[in-house]
């Protein structure tokens, strides 16, 4: 370029096939890019298309353009983005659709550690009908942005979206769209403490939905039916999908999605402290997690009650769309440490669920158990976890049985490593169930063995096998057990196998077999899957 910092570039393109298809194609695009002056930068491209047996004829035009200026902290900022495509069909009728869009943007940066903007576009869309360009909408967006980097240990990014599409059909109504994002993080050197939080709000339609399930091959689902409760179960190896279809019902709604998380690790406090007598002993094993969500899409008017998080408007059976609120509390002794560690956690979820058009269902969720894990040897180490579960399901629908499963469990794992490439585990677990909804209860207890073993080939692949072994007995004799008191299995006796090779060819190829089979007291045969995969990496 004669003028430094300027260039220009473009380019050409012919397609010809035969008597099929004619497509010409040409761009350009300019910059100015220097020092003391605004950055410049300007982009076009023209397509026309012939495709000749059918004698449709279109052709495309794009632009892009992009102006700022950086004065000290401050820098406006222009841009462009417009489109116009028309295109001629044999029975003469001539569509497409032109749009322009408009953006001013003011970006402030005072310092090192703060960002604001703001900005606003307007754009306006236009469809072509016999040939002319008719409007369809307009669009007014107001943007709003402000990040905090690193000031006294805290990170922060906000933003917040308004827009108004005003449409000239009449019939179609006025659209409104506010979103609001907010990030926090705090976390000083000493790491004693580390805290983030997510906020986002939205307005918008959803649809409701429906839930179908299609029949498939069996083990190439992830679904089965049982028909002793006229419901379909969650299956590895089943013989249905799930599908999900919206229908036409569209309803405003709000949505709310927040996350907190705090962790905390006392002894971190004494690290560069004079002060390490007793109590930085008794704290310095000790860390806690704790860990909030909320999430709530809801047809409430009042959206302030929303956005405020009062709780007391959330999960209504008249406004609420979906809502699920979840409490997890972990208490960790020696966190870290690989030749003993202790934790405790604590979780209570609640949810209700009215997106499906077949009825909807509240679930509740409370669990509390304690796990150890502890290095034996150098080549012997266990796993060891009691837990106390209960969960709520219940259903709006009077043609599906309700649930209050509670369940207290032993879950011991045996690992034994006898060497570097082979590992040979055995886990056990012991469950006490009951159904407290049937008259009388149902009592279930699970008892489960599971061996197994895994072999490294050097820098190949590996070998994995298991089997697995449970017994569930239930009380009253006969009596149906839902999916949910004893994991999916049913009483009497069930065997599962799985064998699994991972083998890598090459460095850019790799092959996996497997082999599944299964024996369950509700199956009237043995159920075997194989499978094999190759895969290849460019």
């Amino acid at each position: 370029s004669p003028v430094s910092g300027l260039n220009f570039q473009g380019g050409f393109g012919r397609l010809n096939k035969a008597a099929l298809l004619k497509s010409n194609r040409w761009d350009f695009q300019t910059t100015l890019q220097k020092k003391h002056f605004p950055h410049l930068h300007y982009f076009v491209e023209f397509i026309d298309r012939n495709l000749l047996k059918t004698n449709q004829k279109s052709n495309w035009l794009r632009q892009r353009g992009h102006f700022d200026y950086q004065f000290k902290f401050l820098q406006p900022i222009f841009e462009y983005e417009g489109e116009i495509k028309k295109e001629a069909r044999t029975d003469t009728s001539q569509t497409g659709f032109r749009y322009d869009s408009y953006t001013a943007k003011l970006q402030l940066s005072p310092g090192r550690v703060l960002q604001v903007s703001a900005s606003y576009n307007y754009r306006n869309d236009k469809l072509r009908q016999a040939g002319l360009f008719l409007p369809k909408s307009v669009a007014r967006t107001q943007s709003y942005f402000l990040k905090i980097y690193n000031w006294h240990n805290i990170r922060a990014k906000a933003s917040y979206i308004h827009r108004m599409r005003d449409f000239a059909d009449p019939e179609q109504p006025n659209s409104r769209t506010d979103l609001a994002d907010l990030q926090l993080g705090y976390r000083p050197r000493h790491g004693g403490v580390q805290a983030r939080m997510n906020y986002q709000i939205s307005n918008t339609q959803i649809a409701r939905q429906e839930e179908v399930f299609e029949k498939v091959k069996e083990g190439e689902g992830n679904y089965r039916f049982d028909e002793q409760f006229q419901e379909f179960v969650p299956d590895p190896f089943g013989d249905f999908i799930r599908r999900v279809f919206k229908t036409n019902d569209f309803i405003p709604v709000v949505e709310l999605r927040f996350r907190t998380l705090l962790r905390l690790q006392p002894g971190r406090f004494f690290l560069k402290s004079k002060i390490k007598g007793w109590l930085a002993k008794i704290l310095n094993p000790v860390s806690t997690e704790t860990f909030l969500r909320i999430n709530e899409k809801t047809r409430e008017r009042d959206v302030s009650k929303i956005y405020l998080l009062n709780l007391s408007h959330f999960q209504q059976d008249s406004t609420t769309i979906f809502g699920s609120m979840e409490l997890r509390q972990d208490i960790h002794l020696w966190e870290n440490r690989r030749k003993f560690s202790l934790r405790f956690r604590f979780i209570h979820r609640k949810e209700k669920n009215n997106q499906f058009i077949d009825g909807g269902q509240d679930r509740r969720v409370r669990e509390q158990s304690l796990r150890l894990i502890a290095q034996l040897s150098h080549h012997l180490s266990t796993q060891v976890e009691v837990r106390h579960q209960e969960e709520d399901r219940l259903f709006k629908s009077i043609l599906r049985e309700d649930r209050q499963v509670r369940a207290n469990s032993l879950i011991w794992d045996l690992v034994y490593r006898p060497r570097r490439r082979l590992e040979l585990g055995l886990k056990s677990e012991f469950s006490f169930n009951r159904d407290l909804v049937p008259n009388p209860v149902t009592r279930a207890n699970l008892v489960a063995f599971a061996p197994r073993a895994t072999y490294s080939l050097s820098r190949k692949g590996r070998f994995r096998g298991q089997i697995e072994w449970t017994r569930v007995t239930v009380a009253p004799l006969n009596r149906l057990i839902p999916f949910e008191v004893a994991n999916g299995n049913k009483p009497g006796v069930t065997l599962r196998w799985n064998l699994a090779l991972e083998y890598r060819i090459a460095r850019n190829m790799q092959a996996s077999l497997s082999y599944f089979g299964r024996s369950e007291p509700d199956r009237p045969r043995v159920q075997h899957i194989a499978k094999m995969e190759m895969r290849a990496f460019f």
